[in-house]
């Protein structure tokens, strides 16, 4: 994995305040309008600007990188503190925002990670500190498994749905890929594209279920842009749910920094 930067992510302390999301968001690059999947627009870059020391990372809208773009979410990392998450996800480029998701270790030597999706309306502001008691106890907890296999792993989650009854639980799964939905995202040759197993749909390109999200690293090293994001199928339609959408970026911004720390 030579393109990835080799250390995507690191804690952001300094970070401006941001307009709210609103359901269409325009990229000022393109002058082109992209819907929302949930907080999320349908299609994101995860981008990196050296702005303060430490370094900051951060979402921004459209499949372009703009040193001019306002950043919409701040992404944030501690390293190596006992007790403290591993990655957090906040709704605005603000660490005073709320936290829209959080990683922690879970499993034997933390091969696996537990992604917790705070309740919506469950706390709007936080003092900008990682503590437990700054994030909601009503929090959904879903596992995102790591699989060991060849040529590459793979990272399974199970989490509710809905349904024409109501919700169900169904299985989703992260896995490597050079396919159709990755060749789409320009410029980008390698990334991952998440299967949603036990839909009745099948893609074309995965004859056990629907694709739903692909994201992809730059062919080339890039110090502004390091990953593209796209909500494919019933995701993209909104068909999911919103804390469905949370888990899928949560989930693969874990799997970068599963890659950054070279497992």
């Amino acid at each position: 994995m030579s393109s990835i930067h080799k250390d995507p992510f690191v804690d952001t302390e300094s970070i401006i305040d941001n307009e709210s999301i609103v359901e269409t968001l325009v990229d000022d690059t393109s002058n082109t309008t992209t819907s929302a999947v949930g907080p999320f627009p349908s299609t994101f870059t995860i981008s990196f600007k050296k702005a303060f020391l430490p370094f900051a990372y951060y979402i921004t809208p459209g499949d372009s990188f703009s040193p001019d773009l306002e950043p919409l979410m701040g992404i944030a990392i501690n390293w190596g503190i006992l007790g403290k998450p591993l990655l957090t996800l906040y709704e605005r480029f603000d660490k005073n925002s709320a936290k829209l998701g959080i990683v922690r270790y879970s499993g034997v030597l933390g091969k696996h990670s537990m992604i917790e999706l705070p309740a919506k309306g469950s706390g709007e502001q936080h003092d900008g500190s990682d503590d437990d008691e700054n994030h909601s106890s009503d929090a959904e907890k879903v596992q995102l498994r790591m699989k060991i296999g060849f040529p590459a792993c793979r990272f399974e989650f199970t989490m509710p749905v809905a349904s024409e009854k109501g919700t169900r639980d169904e299985r989703f799964e992260w896995r490597g890929s050079k396919g159709a939905e990755v060749k789409e995202l320009e410029a980008w040759k390698y990334g991952f594209k998440l299967v949603r197993l036990d839909s009745d749909e099948v893609t074309s390109s995965s004859s056990n279920g629907e694709v739903v999200a692909a994201a992809a690293w730059p062919g080339k090293m890039s110090l502004t842009q390091l990953a593209k994001f796209k909500f494919l199928g019933s995701a993209e339609r909104g068909e999911l749910g919103e804390m469905w959408a949370v888990m899928a970026v949560m989930s693969f911004l874990r799997i970068m920094q599963i890659h950054a720390e070279g497992r």
